[in-house]
């Protein structure tokens, strides 16, 4: 359920941003002997999975009790019987289960990386004489070097982030929001004493393990791992959607980007309530895409809306429609009307005409279907569901559908 963003440009995020995103899916890792920070990456069923250094927890034995606390306050027994190091990289993928909904991490790929560009760790700090408790700490700086041959242990991002003790293994985030790398090293040559016994301030440049695509590979793929027990491993995780073949519709409805569950609409489809899973649509597209949570997805939001939720959309639509319903039937008829770059109300006029969504009027004064009268059957005209924004006035209506249509190519649908 791990996501890298496909090639398509993403906006800046404000540094408020980011450490909102941030601080949903970093949690903090509680060992038998001190404690560190990890982010989670992906979800299946009740489990989730978080990335973290392999150093934070390297000496937690199978068995031995270790917590992770999520942004909620809630502790989770983590399975230390399948703690996964990752071989040759100070990086380790750890399990814990939950029957909460928690947010997962955008992974982004560390190759385009360059000094100078600004980068946001995120972590919980040891407790110091002043701050005695491990409070979320989100800390700005700029990225140093690059080391073109990795360093010891994976590492090979420097940045000037002052981070402490306690934030090993938590996020390195870029200016988009997306997790480049994980935070494990600091330059320990230049030290401050904390007031506690072998507590330093990292008061040097730190490191992190960049997120490269072989090394994201590595995290999906069970045999590039070693477990701290002999249990067998976990099936591989598809890391791009976009690139990769789709999964059949039974082993793929938790989105690994964003960790929200299809199954409830699958299961409405099956049973040909149209209406309800029309209406439960908009509900996890939201879901999805509200970046801001603000209850709602914005025409900008819909751009960078995670491909693998799309695609599982219309996967359900289509399959359970008998290829009448979906997002990519409504794009192949939007598509058909011309460019769809702008926001053109005609046009949409003209996809409401073609989907079964205008009952009468003129071309410039129709007359469109209340939410309620739409034809909720087979029998309906092709395109005619899902109508996703159902709870929209026309004008938003039309805005987004100009907003999404590009997405949608974007994302191969």
């Amino acid at each position: 359920m791990i996501n890298t963003v496909p090639t398509s440009p993403l906006m800046a995020f404000s540094a408020t941003q980011i450490s909102r995103m941030a601080k949903k899916i970093t949690v903090l890792v509680e060992g038998p002997g001190s404690n560190g920070t990890g982010v989670i990456i992906d979800k299946r069923g009740k489990t989730y999975r978080f990335l973290t250094a392999g150093h934070v927890v390297a000496d937690i034995n199978p068995g031995e009790e270790a917590y992770v606390l999520t942004s909620d306050q809630q502790r989770h027994l983590i399975n230390t019987s399948q703690i996964k190091i990752i071989s040759g990289v100070d990086l380790a993928v750890v399990e814990f289960e939950s029957n909460r909904l928690y947010s997962t991490a955008q992974m982004g790929k560390a190759e385009n990386l360059v000094e100078g560009m600004t980068v946001y760790v995120a972590g919980f700090p040891l407790p110091t004489t002043a701050i005695n408790a491990s409070l979320y700490t989100f800390v700005p700086g700029k990225i140093t070097a690059t080391a073109s041959q990795r360093l010891r242990d994976g590492y090979g991002l420097v940045y000037t982030n002052d981070t402490l003790p306690g934030m090993s293994g938590g996020p390195v985030f870029n200016e988009k929001g997306q997790v480049i790398a994980i935070h494990g090293r600091a330059d320990t040559t230049q030290t401050q004493r904390t007031g506690y016994d072998n507590i330093y301030v990292k008061t040097g440049l730190n490191l992190g393990v960049p997120l490269t695509a072989n090394l994201l590979a590595k995290v999906r793929t069970p045999s590039a791992t070693t477990t701290t027990s002999s249990p067998p491993p976990s099936p591989a995780i598809i890391i791009d959607p976009v690139d990769t073949p789709r999964n059949p519709l039974e082993s793929s409805l938790i989105s690994q980007t964003t960790g929200v569950d299809y199954t409830a609409l699958q299961n409405l489809l099956k049973g040909k309530k149209w209406e309800k899973a029309d209406q439960m649509t908009y509900d996890l597209m939201v879901m999805a895409g509200d970046k801001d949570n603000s209850g709602f997805i914005t025409s900008t939001e819909l751009e960078y809306i995670a491909c693998e939720d799309l695609q599982t959309i219309d996967r359900l639509w289509v399959e359970y429609s008998q290829g009448k319903f979906g997002l990519s039937i409504q794009q192949r008829i939007y598509q058909s009307l011309g460019n769809t770059q702008d926001v053109d109300v005609n046009k949409y006029r003209q996809f409401s005409q073609q989907v079964g969504w205008i009952k009468g009027g003129t071309f410039n004064d129709p007359d469109y279907y209340l939410y309620d009268d739409l034809n909720f059957s087979l029998n309906a005209p092709i395109g005619h569901l899902p109508r996703w924004s159902w709870g929209l006035n026309i004008a938003v209506v039309y805005s987004r559908m100009s907003y999404l249509a590009p997405r949608l190519s974007e994302c191969q649908l």
